[in-house]
């Protein structure tokens, strides 16, 4: 175990300097560089532990463990600050510290005054075979855990659903790698909860197997953070995301309407924007001179559809046009589909089918 929590220390403080030294420094860059540093010294208080420092310094033990309250809330303030339109930190997020501040203070408490000339083994006691009060504790960190991991889930999927109306792509930006860390949070946090019942009241099995399931999770939480940040799945819509609201204030007339439409067939056919894979509501926007909310109104209300599949819509039909050029004869479909937009071949699969009702294959073999 000593192993892998030293080398989850090591990569938590060198994925903190990464981003630290990355050229974009958004303030959810800020919050996971801070919650690196905090997972690292959360570890580096276990691996203290497993190496018998607080033997000789006994009333040290015990504070890592108040770290566990930040987890959560760090990881909801950075899901909130990536999807916002325009991220800040307010003094009410604030709040979010009152756990840990409380069971710092208690701890305290109970190893500087009440137990202050206590043992390794009797301090240890308290922890392993913990009074009310600490059961009540240790209970709240996974309970709290799982309120954040739920919380983030639905700021999550809320985002999710508003991605059609302002991007042209969802890969990279749906955050179904996070996603994925809050699952395997909430198995583990779900897990652990048991496994209190298990040990703490039923006497189950050991006591010591709940820390080592939880921090062996979370030293691997560093190098998955990191995979992702190196294939640049990373990504903050917060720079560019636009949200489109409803259009009751919207002051454009019926005419306004249609000149914009009229713009829009004309910039569509002439330029092709929509041969730009990572093309936004707000660049197509920019190249008529509007602003998104007004681009997306024409987009709802003239063509009947969202952003989204309105410009998937058009990379489909051109992939129909460079099919039948025999320029493109020693194309793969996928390498057509890549120069019409499409970043990915299940982006591609699903946008031809919802216009066709089959598959590219199927299309190709009818149209010889």
């Amino acid at each position: 175990m000593k192993y892998l929590l030293t080398l989850g220390i090591v990569q938590a403080i060198f994925f903190a300097v990464v981003l630290v030294l990355a050229r974009r420094s958004s303030l959810p860059n800020k919050i996971l560089f801070l919650w690196m540093l905090i997972l690292a010294a959360n570890l580096g208080g276990v691996l203290l532990a497993v190496y018998g420092f607080y033997q000789t310094r006994p009333h040290f033990f015990g504070y890592d463990t108040t770290l566990v309250f930040l987890h959560g809330p760090m990881l909801y303030l950075y899901v909130i600050t990536s999807v916002s339109e325009k991220p800040q930190l307010k003094p009410k997020h604030l709040f979010h510290g009152i756990p840990y501040l409380l069971f710092s203070i208690y701890l305290i408490f109970l190893l500087k005054f009440e137990h202050a000339n206590a043992t390794y083994e009797e301090i240890r006691k308290l922890f392993y075979e913990p009074n009310i009060i600490l059961l009540f504790l240790e209970v709240s960190i996974h309970a709290l855990l799982i309120t954040y991991i739920v919380a983030s889930t639905l700021t999550l999927r809320s985002f999710r659903k508003t991605l059609p109306k302002s991007y042209s792509f969802t890969e990279g930006i749906n955050f179904q790698w996070l996603q994925m860390v809050l699952y395997a949070f909430l198995f583990i946090s779900g897990l652990i909860l048991v496994s209190l019942v298990l040990s703490d009241i039923l006497k189950l099995f050991s006591l010591e197997w709940k820390g080592f399931l939880f921090y062996i999770c979370m030293s691997l939480l560093p190098f998955y953070l990191f995979f992702h940040a190196i294939h640049r799945k990373i990504i903050y819509p917060s720079d560019e995301q636009i949200i489109v609201k409803k259009y009751r204030d919207s002051t454009l007339t019926e005419t306004d309407l249609q000149q914009i439409q009229t713009r829009l067939n004309e910039l569509m056919t002439n330029e092709k924007p929509h041969l730009d894979g990572h093309l936004s509501i707000a660049k197509l926007a920019g190249m008529i001179d509007i602003h998104p909310k007004q681009l997306s109104q024409v987009i709802n209300e003239k063509h009947g559809t969202h952003f989204f599949h309105f410009i998937n819509g058009y990379r489909v039909k051109e992939f129909e046009q460079k099919l039948n050029n025999p320029a493109y004869k020693n194309f793969s479909l996928l390498g057509i589909a890549f120069d019409c937009g499409f970043n990915t071949k299940s982006a591609f699969s699903k946008a031809f089918k919802r216009v066709h009702g089959i598959t590219p294959s199927e299309f190709k073999k009818g149209n010889k």
